[in-house]
């Protein structure tokens, strides 16, 4: 009857040392899935941000493309208003001549007038007078 009793512990003997290499595996499987989770998760940033960042490339691409091209209509457009500018002011010009020449004119048809209805003599002495005047 004691052996029956030795029996079951022999067993319990080496229960105990596999445990703990049952609990080293399990941890050491543990380390390895966390390492893999952290290695996808690293590779999954890094795709995002190489995503990302091709992104942001086009896009600094294209904003220099519109600047470049707003740059040129820029200029186009300093370019017209000055050439309006000298247009304006030759028209101003040709106005204000226009003007005088129209005040002239104006003059001498008023003073053509005054002539035609003032009697004969004293349109010859007008006519006179406008002579002596140049």
């Amino acid at each position: 009857e004691p052996a029956e009793p030795a029996e079951p512990a022999e067993p319990a003997e080496p229960a105990e040392p596999a445990e703990p290499e049952n609990l080293l595996t399990m941890l050491a499987n543990e380390v390895k899935m966390m390492k893999k989770q952290g290695q996808d998760s690293e590779a999954k940033l890094k795709s995002l941000f190489m995503e990302d960042f091709q992104a942001g490339v086009k896009r600094h691409n294209a904003l220099l493309s519109q600047n470049k091209v707003l740059t040129e209509t820029l200029e186009k457009m300093q370019s017209y208003h000055t050439r309006l500018e000298t247009a304006d002011k030759h028209l101003q010009g040709t106005q204000s001549t226009l003007e005088t020449r129209l005040h002239d004119g104006g003059l001498f048809m008023q003073k053509l007038s005054e002539l035609t209805m003032a009697k004969p003599e004293a349109a010859v002495k007008a006519l006179e007078t406008l002579q002596k005047q140049k």
